[in-house]
C-alpha cells in the first residue's frame, strides 16, 4: 500500500509538473493562485523524493524559475525547496546548481523591497533564510575540503550576515548557520600552515561562539565540537588545552540540563587524536579511562568506540610501550567479552601492538608478539571478521623474530614466513 501511494504521488505530480511546464496548456502571465499551489506541492514532492535525486532536482528547479517568469514574489520556502532538492540529489554539480539558485534568491530578496515593499519571508521556521544558506554551505562544506569550497561558503556567510543588518523584518541567524560558518573556519585552519595565521582563525572561532552564547542562539554539540576539531588539529599543547577547557564548559553545561550542549564519542575522540599526534599519550589515556568511566554512569553519548582505543594503543605503541599498549588491549578485549563495551579490538590495534614489540628489542619480546598473531587467528576463526591478520601482522612478528636473540629465532621466523604462504593459498586476501 506504501509503494502504491507513492506511485500515486509521482504520477500526479509528473502530470501536474509537465502541465505547469506546457506553455500550450498554461501560458505566461495566465497563473491562477491553484496553479501557484500545484506547482508548490509538486516541488516538495521532488525535493523529498529519495528516488527522484537528479530528475526531481531538475524538475523542481524548472518549476520555480516557470513562477518566476510570471513576475510573482515567491516566499523563502519555494527557494528552499529547490535548494534541498540539488542537496539530496546526491550529483557532482549540486554545489554550483544549489548557490546558482541561492544567488538568485539573494538578488531578489535584496531588491524586493524596492519594488513591492514586502520582502520574500518564510511561513514557517523550518523554510527560513538562513537555512537556505546554511543548506548550501553544508554541500560547499562536505563536497570538498579545497579552499575554494571553503572561501566560497565563508563569502556566503559574509552576504547573510549583511542580509541580516540591513533588514528589519523578522529574519534572524540560527544555530544551523552558526554551525556552518565554524565548520568552514575549521576547514581553512587546517589548510593554513602559519601558525600564526590559525591561532588567529581559532580566535575568531572562539569570539563567534561565545557572542553567539550571548545572543538568542544557542549553540550545541555541534558548535562546540567544530571548534574542539580545529584546536584538536592544530597539533600544539597550548590550543590543547584551549579545546580541554572548552569539553569541560560542554560537561558544565551537560550536567546543569542544558539540554541542547551534551558531549559525545566526538567531543573526546577529537582531542584523544590530538593530544595523542603530540605525544601526550598519558592525556589521551586520562579522556579513554574518563570516557569509559561516563558510560558506567549510563551517559551512552560519551561511550568510547573502537576509534577512541586504537588511538591511544597505537600512541602508547608508538612511543614504544609495548606493555602499555597490551595491557589496554587486554582491557579492551575483556570489556567486550563482558558485554560493556559493544565492539572487539580490530586488525589495527593488534598491529600496533605487535609493531610496538617487534621493534622493542627486549627479552621474550618476538615471543609476545607471536602469541598476538596467534590469539589474533583464534578470534577471527570464532566468526569476528574485524580480527584478521594480515601482512603487517606477519612480517611484524618476523621482524621481532629477526631482532631476538634467541637461538631459535631464525627457525620460528621461516615458520612464520611459511604459515604466511599457507595463509595467502588459504585465500586470505589480505597476505
Amino acid at each position: 500500500p506504501q509503494s502504491s501511494e507513492l506511485q500515486l504521488k509521482r504520477t500526479r505530480s509528473e502530470r501536474w509538473t509537465t502541465q505547469l511546464l506546457n506553455l500550450n496548456e498554461v501560458t505566461l502571465g495566465s497563473l491562477t493562485s491553484n496553479h501557484v499551489r500545484k506547482a508548490g506541492k509538486c516541488m516538495e514532492y521532488w525535493s523529498q523524493s529519495s528516488q527522484a535525486k537528479r530528475h526531481g532536482a531538475i524538475q523542481t528547479e524548472r518549476l520555480l524559475f516557470r513562477l518566476l517568469e510570471e513576475g510573482i514574489i515567491l516566499p523563502t520556502e519555494h527557494y528552499h525547496l529547490a535548494i534541498a532538492a540539488w542537496k539530496y540529489s546526491e550529483e557532482d554539480d549540486s554545489p554550483q546548481k544549489a548557490q546558482f539558485i541561492l544567488d538568485l534568491f539573494t538578488t531578489r530578496f535584496m531588491e524586493s523591497e524596492k519594488f513591492k515593499g514586502m520582502p520574500p519571508i518564510a511561513s514557517t521556521p523550518e523554510y527560513s533564510v538562513t537555512r537556505c544558506f546554511a543548506m548550501v554551505n553544508e554541500l560547499h562544506l562536505f563536497a570538498s575540503a579545497d579552499m575554494g569550497c571553503v572561501e566560497k561558503a565563508t563569502s556566503n556567510m559574509r552576504r547573510l550576515e549583511h542580509i541580516l543588518k540591513s533588514k528589519h523584518f523578522d529574519v534572524s541567524p540560527d544555530v544551523e548557520s552558526l554551525n556552518t560558518e565554524l565548520f568552514a573556519l575549521a576547514l581553512s585552519v587546517r589548510k593554513i600552515m602559519c601558525i600564526k595565521e590559525q591561532k588567529q582563525k581559532l580566535e575568531r572561532m572562539e569570539k563567534l561562539l561565545a557572542k553567539k552564547s550571548h545572543l538568542s542562539i544557542a549553540p550545541n554539540t555541534q558548535s562546540f565540537n567544530t571548534l574542539i576539531f580545529a584546536l584538536s588539529k592544530s597539533e600544539t599543547k597550548e590550543l590543547l588545552e584551549r579545546a580541554m577547557s572548552l569539553l569541560g564548559h560542554m560537561e558544565y553545561l551537560s550536567s546543569n540540563s542544558t539540554g541542547n550542549v551534551l558531549p559525545n564519542v566526538l567531543s573526546y575522540n577529537f582531542l584523544i587524536d590530538g593530544w595523542s599526534k603530540i605525544g601526550e599519550t598519558q592525556n589521551a589515556f586520562s579522556l579513554l579511562k574518563r570516557m569509559i568511566k561516563l558510560q558506567e554512569n549510563g551517559q551512552i553519548e560519551s561511550s568510547p568506540n573502537v576509534i577512541s582505543f586504537s588511538t591511544v594503543i597505537h600512541s602508547f605503541a608508538a612511543k614504544g610501550h609495548a606493555l602499555k599498549a597490551e595491557a589496554l588491549l587486554n582491557e579492551m578485549i575483556e570489556l567486550s567479552e563482558t558485554g560493556k563495551i559493544k565492539f572487539y579490538p580490530n586488525t589495527y590495534c593488534f598491529n600496533s601492538v605487535i609493531d610496538s614489540w617487534s621493534k622493542s628489542g627486549t627479552e621474550g619480546a618476538a615471543e609476545r608478539a607471536e602469541r598476538l598473531l596467534h590469539r589474533m587467528q583464534k578470534i577471527y576463526e570464532s566468526g569476528k571478521h574485524d580480527v584478521k591478520p594480515d601482512t603487517i601482522s606477519l612480517t611484524g612478528v618476523i621482524h621481532a623474530w629477526t631482532k631476538s636473540n634467541d637461538k631459535s629465532a631464525p627457525e620460528r621466523a621461516e615458520a612464520i614466513f611459511w604459515r604466511s604462504l599457507q595463509l595467502h593459498r588459504s585465500e586470505n586476501d589480505d597476505i
